[in-house]
């Protein structure tokens, strides 16, 4: 069997490895750089719409604890009114 011929890497051949390799490295860092942006534009649309769900929760929930302030309150003032009946019935 014939061993394979293998090319002798000459200084040119070298140069020239070394280019293509450094425009591979320019085209990955710009797609790292773009990359970096969407995922930067991403997040910032993440956040507004989470910031406005959150301000929608915080509205809801106000209301929720109003409506329980005010029930509690209507509770109070039903037995306040029923004791004061009972105790005007009883004197």
């Amino acid at each position: 069997m014939e061993a394979m011929h293998r090319p002798d890497w000459t200084d040119s051949r070298l140069d020239d490895l070394n280019d293509k390799v450094d425009r591979i490295d320019r085209r990955v860092d710009a797609l790292g750089h773009r990359m970096e942006e969407r995922f930067d534009a991403v997040q910032r649309e993440m956040n507004t719409r989470f910031d406005a769900v959150q301000r929608e929760m915080n509205t809801r929930f106000d209301a929720v604890q109003r409506s329980l302030f005010n029930a509690a309150v209507a509770l109070a003032a039903s037995f306040l009114t029923g004791a004061a009946a009972i105790v005007a019935t009883q004197l």
